[in-house]
């Protein structure tokens, strides 16, 4: 963990070494994902969506999935940083309608507004090899918006609301709570998260049920599905195939070390 200001930043570093080609999954997250890879002999690229490689000492945030996982193929020898960002945070860092980040993966450096000659330097640095550097202190310092910023903002603790019921929200209650119009919150949501509210909060509830089926290897399919929100098995297994990619009973012999660190970093706050 790193500390920013008022925030504290939660990362995961993974050192690989792969000779032939591994293609991962990542099941969808309901965070903005940041990236750092390190290493002389990066080659990593999304297969589903976008076929660019990623670059050594270049720092990308990975936009909602809207469809499925993302599958990731890598090989060589290097060392990855990952992070997680909620949302709406990343819409004030950014400043830029998030509908342009989904299902795609960007250079900060590319789209920030300001404060980009020092990630700059940063993409310039082949020495640099860890995020506790000079010149990603600088830049969280100097990009982190001010917590007022989205603390006043109504979308944040929609959002927050979502995460705490694990999908399971009425969008017509959720506007009421936040004093709003249905077509209201449906415009903040594609701006500021880049799906609307009844897409996000799927994201949660597929979530949930991924975590029941991990945390009680022994509960049934159908205990399961009730839990999570589902009317029954055969919607469970619907939303696996067309969103995770991953029938539901195979889902603990698919999830590696690193899908499940993946999963499990807690937020920037």
């Amino acid at each position: 963990m790193q500390s920013y200001n008022d925030y504290r930043l939660h990362y995961t570093q993974m050192d690989f070494g792969f000779e032939d080609e591994f293609v991962n999954v990542f099941p969808r997250t309901g965070y903005l994902v940041a990236t750092l890879f390190v290493g002389a002999s990066v080659h990593c690229k999304f297969m589903n969506y976008s076929k660019q490689e990623f670059l050594q000492n270049r720092l990308y945030l990975t936009g909602l999935f809207s469809q499925s996982s993302l599958f990731m193929s890598m090989n060589g020898y290097w060392k990855c940083y990952f992070f997680m960002v909620h949302p709406v945070i990343g819409y004030h860092i950014l400043k830029t309608p998030m509908t342009e980040l989904v299902d795609r993966r960007v250079a900060v450096s590319d789209v920030l507004n300001v404060n980009n000659n020092i990630l700059r330097k940063l993409e310039e640095n082949e020495l640099i090899d860890s995020l506790d550097s000079e010149y990603f202190d600088q830049f969280f310092q100097n990009t982190l918006p001010d917590k007022d910023v989205f603390l006043k903002d109504p979308i944040y603790y929609a959002i927050n609301q979502i995460i705490k019921n694990d999908g399971k929200v009425c969008v017509e209650e959720l506007a009421k709570q936040y004093c709003m119009s249905q077509r209201t919150l449906q415009r903040q949501f594609l701006l500021k998260v880049g799906l609307c509210p009844q897409a996000y909060a799927r994201i949660w509830k597929i979530k949930h049920a991924m975590e029941l089926i991990q945390g009680n290897p022994k509960m049934s399919l159908s205990e399961v599905a009730f839990k999570a929100g589902y009317y029954d098995v055969a919607h469970l297994s619907h939303d696996f195939k067309n969103r995770v990619a991953l029938p539901p009973s195979q889902l603990n012999n698919a999830m590696n070390p690193l899908t499940k660190r993946y999963l499990n970093i807690k937020p920037l706050a």
